[in-house]
């Protein structure tokens, strides 16, 4: 069954701690027994097998700790800790901001090219704070520093997530582990498909996702990330991924995020939203994220293409003379000189004389 019964924790050869768990009818997890501390936590399930509420008793006494509400796709639109509340919008997946209990708008993210979060906007006592996000090669999150360079928290975790936040964190950041939503209250990270816990490196319900038969290590049901959450990652709650893939992605988004962030922060306009200005940051931060890349892309293959390059050249007129820059593209031209800007997607002559836009324009996208 993949579950996971009793876990023993030991100091030397003494049993320093006992959990026992149990489970229900569709073997969601459903409470864990701490024989040490004497906590019994307890989780309830809604019909669709999503965790809707977590209890906690001690001493006889049972306090409800979280509860979330899901929508038709099975995202976490609400989580209810005590007291406060959060409501969450999604942009392709990912949380695009946050409300409170009364719909006011307290966050804002700016989300990168591969889905994670560079950046963060928290509206606070009628005052703003941005924060860019530091992250390692799992893509947890390592710092969230303000404008002043300071930190405002920083991150430290164990192989399999369990978390440790030291600093302010004025931000109340939840985004941590690979990128994964850690809810402090229950030590759980909500997964998108499924909660993970990291203390055990077991997830609450079984995967829906079968595995595949060539691949037995994808068949265990709870586990994460096969047991080896060094070269893999979890981001979706059903399939790992390779470390390669993610490096990658963090290589490109790295560079992404500062430049990104920059512009969304200092060159966004305002608008009215949810009842407070924030950023609309879309135009701004999307044509200088595909500048990023192309600066990356273009660096990447700079090399390859020398020899071809030359090449071409030779069938360019010794007077004629190429200048090729990232986002912006000049060509000085015997009889005149043609400039294609990036960021308008137009061509624009200069001079009177020159050869013919069409003639121009292939030069031009053969240069390219």
């Amino acid at each position: 069954m993949d579950q996971l019964k009793t876990a023993i924790r030991e100091k030397g050869i003494a049993v320093e701690e006992l959990c026992q768990y149990s489970y229900d009818t569709n073997r969601n997890q459903t409470d864990i027994k701490n024989t040490k501390t004497g906590e019994d936590q307890t989780y309830v399930y809604d019909a669709e097998n999503r965790l809707s509420q977590v209890s906690m008793t001690k001493d006889g006494k049972t306090a409800v700790i979280q509860q979330n509400i899901y929508n038709g796709e099975g995202q976490r639109i609400q989580k209810v800790d005590g007291d406060e509340t959060t409501n969450y919008y999604y942009q392709n997946g990912v949380v695009d901001y946050t409300t409170d209990a009364n719909g006011e708008q307290n966050s804002q993210n700016l989300i990168g090219t591969d889905g994670n979060v560079l950046a963060t906007e928290r509206f606070q006592q009628n005052a703003t704070q941005y924060y860019l996000y530091n992250k390692d090669i799992q893509e947890s999150t390592s710092s969230l520093v303000k404008e002043d360079g300071s930190a405002d928290a920083t991150y430290q975790y164990t192989d399999f997530g369990e978390t440790t936040i030291q600093g302010d964190d004025q931000a109340k950041n939840e985004v941590c582990y690979t990128g994964g939503i850690y809810d402090q209250s229950t030590g759980l990270y909500y997964l998108n498909a499924r909660y993970y816990n990291p203390e055990d490196g077991r997830f609450m319900t079984e995967d829906s996702y079968r595995g595949e038969i060539m691949n037995p290590e994808t068949g265990h049901l709870y586990v994460y990330c096969a047991n080896n959450p060094v070269n893999y990652v979890d981001p979706s709650g059903h399939f790992t991924a390779a470390m390669y893939t993610v490096i990658k992605l963090v290589l490109v988004g790295g560079a992404v995020a500062y430049v990104s962030y920059s512009s969304w922060k200092n060159h966004s306009s305002k608008t009215k939203y949810a009842g407070r200005k924030i950023i609309s940051k879309t135009k701004v931060s999307v044509w200088l994220t595909a500048g990023v890349v192309d600066r990356i892309i273009y660096s990447k293959s700079k090399k390859k293409s020398n020899t071809k390059k030359k090449k071409e050249s030779k069938k360019v007129k010794k007077k004629e003379r190429q200048i090729f820059q990232v986002g912006h593209m000049d060509l000085d031209q015997k009889n005149g000189k043609v400039e294609m800007s990036m960021q308008l997607g137009k061509w624009a002559r200069k001079g009177k004389q020159g050869k013919e836009y069409s003639e121009l324009r292939k030069l031009g996208d053969r240069g390219r």
